[in-house]
């Protein structure tokens, strides 16, 4: 199909019928008299769209506007983590960029978290110059091998080992757009909209696909993406059927259900401005009978239908910051459930750009029933414990009077040994939320996992001494647990040990044992193919 109207450039000039002649009118546009430097410098400022919509004004505009060393720059912002040093398999950067235009977004967030109840998915998402195709796979974190220890502090408790492989599962793209079906899917669309209401994708599931497609009896798997439309922020509370849920940080939100399955033009946008860059979804179900097949009177069997709706987080929400180097993916180690993805929020109430949230209902009233309420520890021998820190009856977060952090907007990456100057009293403040990202059939994706209210002087129990977590900060935190499908659930009383800024470790109190929590490296993924 031809490109889209935004960048086909003017046709020549035609010749002046009095003079035939194509030369310009004296009244030339003073932009057009700047040296080209300037004007290629000026054109740098425009975002793709309107860069494509100068270069329809004149020629003079659209040989500026179609440099290549302009439209390289666009293409760049939509590789977070990776140099690109050719435009392959085209010819121009402009050539590169209008053929995946525009859903661009998918690969310049890189990371999608799926509604998907209970479990949900974490999707890594990259562009593959090689396919020339925008795709995404799962993220997947195997649990391996665990030892069960018992805990010098407290022999009655076990701590369970956990090491996570994480990769991307590469058996089975979740999304795969390509020019071809992005055109095929434009030329079949009848509304007078650019932009289709749904595509087919082909993600050609190995051999079960291949080896039914040509029976006309024959069960195949079928997956369309949609574009959304974003939710208004002013409409968007505690209860509305959104997602991401408001507990996460996301720039985007957009509706999780649906009477209709998304089937009405109101939850598809019409015009590029009207398409969230935050969210998308994907419809999957399997029929019987191809089609073109099928019996009586080109029926098919459907079954299976289901709509996945998929959201972003801020880049900078989940990286961790000099001041804030708790934050990020972490792989949680959930026993019998496997391994799990959350991401932990480092908030503090003095930040601007990341506000303070309430604490969830249950969460102090825990607090008033852990282990240290008494004011006083003992060892397993019934000895007082050496603490650094005698521990508070009462709950004071410190993160209230903490003082101004940097924004995470701002600051770079932490690296190793770049913050070994700071003190306790701007690493270790405010509090931490953690948010499963991928979750289980008692607590599901979008909800807490577990909360430290304070992980400064407010909420410390001790510094532990026992050979395991020696110089660990143990804090006051609680963990979010619930029966079968997410009922009666609750917040008990836990500990969380700080083990260091890539390894966290959780005592849950009623249950008698300790998992481990291990960051994972987000940015490792995002440039391999």
């Amino acid at each position: 199909m031809a490109e889209d109207s935004f960048y086909q450039a003017l046709p020549p000039e035609q010749p002046n019928p009095a003079t035939g002649s194509t030369e310009r009118t004296p009244q030339t546009a003073p932009l057009l008299s700047l040296p080209s430097e300037l004007l290629t410098q000026i054109l740098g400022f425009l975002k793709p769209r309107e860069l494509a919509s100068a270069a329809c004004t004149c020629n003079a505009l659209t040989a500026h506007a179609n440099q290549d060393v302009l439209w390289q720059v666009h293409v760049q912002q939509n590789f977070p983590y990776k140099k690109i040093l050719s435009p392959h398999p085209y010819q121009t950067y402009r050539d590169l960029y209008v053929a995946h235009d525009p859903f661009w977004f998918i690969s310049r967030h890189g990371l999608w978290i799926a509604d998907n109840n209970p479990t949900g998915k974490l999707l890594i998402a990259r562009f593959s110059q090689r396919r020339n195709c925008i795709e995404a796979y799962t993220l997947v974190a195997e649990r391996q091998h665990s030892v069960a220890e018992f805990w010098e502090w407290r022999p009655d408790v076990i701590i369970h080992s956990f090491q996570p492989k994480v990769a991307l599962d590469l058996n089975q793209p979740v999304l795969r757009l390509s020019p071809s079906i992005i055109n095929q899917a434009r030329s079949e669309t009848f509304s007078g909209s650019f932009l289709p209401y749904e595509i087919p994708m082909d993600l050609d599931f190995s051999e079960y696909n291949t080896a039914n497609r040509a029976s006309p009896h024959g069960a195949r798997l079928f997956n369309n993406f949609i574009t959304t439309r974003p939710y208004p922020e002013s409409l968007a509370y505690s209860s509305a059927q959104i997602w991401p849920p408001l507990h996460l940080p996301a720039p985007g939100r957009a509706r999780n259900k649906s009477s209709d399955s998304f089937r009405s033009s109101g939850h598809h946008p019409m015009h590029f401005d009207e398409m969230s860059e935050y969210n998308f979804r994907i419809r999957r179900w399997m029929e019987f009978a191809p089609r073109t097949e099928a019996g009586m009177m080109g029926a098919s069997f459907l079954i299976g239908e289901d709509v996945t709706t998929f959201g972003t987080l801020p880049r900078c929400n989940y990286t961790s910051t000099k001041k804030k180097p708790f934050q990020g993916i972490w792989a949680g180690d959930y026993s019998g459930h496997g391994s799990e993805f959350i991401c932990i929020i480092q908030r503090d109430s003095s930040d601007p750009l990341l506000p303070q949230h309430p604490l969830p209902q249950g969460v102090l009233e825990a607090l008033e029933f852990g282990s240290w309420a008494s004011g006083y520890h003992t060892t397993w021998d019934g000895e007082p414990a050496s603490n650094d820190v005698e521990a508070e009856a009462s709950f004071t977060p410190s993160g209230a009077s903490s003082t101004t952090t940097t924004s995470p907007f701002l600051t770079p990456p932490a690296s190793p040994g770049e913050d070994d100057e700071d003190s306790d009293e701007d690493i270790y403040t405010g509090r931490l939320d953690a948010v499963k990202l991928t979750g289980d059939p008692n607590v599901p994706r979008g909800e807490y996992t577990f909360i430290a209210p304070d992980i400064g002087s407010g909420g410390l129990i001790r510094v532990a001494s026992e050979a395991r977590f020696a110089g660990a900060r143990v804090v006051r935190a609680v963990g979010h647990v619930a029966a079968r499908g997410f009922r009666d659930d609750a917040f008990t009383a836990s500990q969380l040990i700080i083990v260091g800024r890539d390894t966290l470790a959780m005592y849950w109190e009623e249950f008698g044992h300790i998992s481990y929590y291990h960051r994972v490296d987000i940015e490792q993924f995002w440039g391999k193919e």
